[in-house]
């Protein structure tokens, strides 16, 4: 082997290990660095879903967020007692919306956090509150538009991976165009009273009496209640 293949080789090899060498280091530093291995970790898939429901109620919107077991095992959280908010923040409504009215609740009793299993496939609710868009004694009425809620369980304890089904539609036009309250019909007027029939008057003299004879041979005299013996007028003869 000549001199000029050996000092080929040995160029080739520093190149080489200089590669790995920085390979190495960008893998341990982060993207930064030109040149970097950046490992992604694998994603978990959804275990617990959040979902928020509403159903319209005469003052308002009743919500409700439930967290849903995806996994094929049973899940176990715990859940910071937010008391006398919920357990779970409702992300959708204005900045600064108490959503759970908490400024009119009095003081909380119990403040330990609150322990929830869901079991493979089943679902469980973990808040509930009522939003009055005309507003009430904690917030003004909310602006008309179109609200898309959905909920963040407040988890302190369990290694569950959670995700949001689709949220919630809460649609809203202006307070002038909402429902009046229901108004009484105007009175109406009575119908007519049926004009009463004229009665001929009676003609003078005596009023017969009741009256329970029977007159065969005679004519009854209903004004006396007698019997009259009837006047006979002889038949002429035959020739």
């Amino acid at each position: 082997m000549t001199m000029g293949q050996c000092a080929l080789i040995a160029a080739l090899v520093v190149s080489s290990a200089a590669a790995t060498a920085s390979a190495d280091v960008g893998a341990e530093t982060g993207p930064d660095v030109p040149g970097a291995i950046v490992r992604t970790p694998k994603q978990r898939p959804c275990e617990l879903e959040t979902r928020v429901r509403g159903r319209q109620k005469r003052d308002g919107v009743m919500l409700e967020a439930s967290m849903r077991n995806l996994s094929n095992a049973q899940i176990e959280v715990t859940l910071v007692n937010a008391c006398p908010n919920g357990a779970a923040e409702l992300v959708g409504l204005p900045k600064g919306y108490d959503a759970y009215s908490a400024c009119n609740r009095g003081a909380c009793v119990d403040m330990s956090p609150r322990r929830v299993i869901v079991p493979s496939g089943a679902e469980r609710v973990i808040a509930t509150t009522t939003i009055h868009p005309r507003g009430d004694a904690c917030n003004e009425p909310l602006p008309a538009g179109v609200y898309m809620i959905t909920a963040q369980p407040r988890i302190v304890r369990g290694a569950a991976e959670t995700c949001s089904a689709a949220p919630y539609r809460m649609a809203l036009s202006r307070v002038s165009e909402t429902p009046a309250e229901p108004t009484e019909p105007p009175p109406t007027e009575p119908p007519p009273s049926p004009t009463p029939k004229k009665v001929a008057p009676r003609p003078p003299g005596p009023r017969p009496i009741p009256c329970g004879l029977a007159c065969p041979n005679g004519e009854l005299d209903s004004v006396h209640c007698t019997c009259k013996k009837l006047q006979l007028t002889p038949k002429p003869a035959r020739n």
